[in-house]
């Protein structure tokens, strides 16, 4: 935050500042930025965010607020101009959207500017291990394998909303068995995009007949696209 003068330096909160060590010795220690919410959910914390007018707000932890903490060079002690450049594709709106810039490629980087929460060889190191990550998870986001269960694409479904993977998880003695986003409901502690459920048989009882019939329709849709052309 700017201090008097408009000078860069640390939250005057103590209780931030050791927020914020938290988030960066949790990445560190576990290499992962769903497994530092994970960290942070277990101990019921939240993130601190200050509004425009300089007042404190502390807010749910999140994926997107973990990143934008861990990828801010100004924890770092350094000052970068140039992060994001414009990208070639547009909006929906039609306007012309930004993209983020290679490190490399950062215009401008003045290193020891402000004070910092990592040096910047650490803060190096963590944009690899995100980097690292990232490539890991699009590699590895296949289309899946059927698994056994009473559910309909167990194994295979892909949340429409925000892109993650479907995973399976019961209630009880295990009759009662639901699909839901996993890392909404496991590391962000927030609700679950889509929770259709099932008791012993397909689709299950939740499910009214006008929905089952419209997936169905969709699934046949999307067998006959996928069916190799004949020449």
């Amino acid at each position: 935050m700017r201090g008097p003068g408009e000078v860069v330096v640390k939250d005057p909160d103590l209780e931030v500042q050791a927020r914020l060590g938290l988030v960066f010795e949790s990445f560190l220690r576990l290499r992962s930025a769903v497994a530092a919410i994970r960290c942070l959910k277990a101990q019921d914390l939240d993130l601190p965010r200050r509004d425009r007018h300089g007042d404190l707000r502390w807010t749910r932890r999140t994926v997107a607020a973990v990143t934008t903490i861990l990828k801010n060079p100004a924890y770092a002690g350094a000052f970068v101009y140039g992060r994001k450049r414009m990208a070639e594709r547009t909006s929906r709106g039609g306007r012309q959207g930004k993209a983020p810039r290679a490190m490399a490629d950062w215009r401008i980087v003045v290193k020891d500017r402000h004070p910092p929460y990592i040096d910047w060889p650490t803060f190096e190191g963590i944009q690899a291990t995100l980097t690292d990550n990232r490539a890991e998870y699009m590699q590895t986001k296949t289309r899946g394998a059927p698994r056994e269960g009473d559910l309909l694409l167990q194994g295979l479904a892909w949340c429409g909303r925000c892109g993650h993977k479907m995973s399976v998880r019961t209630k009880g003695s295990g009759s009662t068995s639901a699909t839901a986003c996993a890392p909404n409901r496991a590391c962000l502690a927030a609700r679950a995009c889509a929770l259709p459920r099932s008791k012993r048989r397909w689709g299950g009882p939740s499910w009214p007949p006008s929905r089952r019939l419209s997936l169905m329709r969709l699934l046949a849709r999307t067998a006959r696209s996928a069916r190799p052309t004949r020449r």
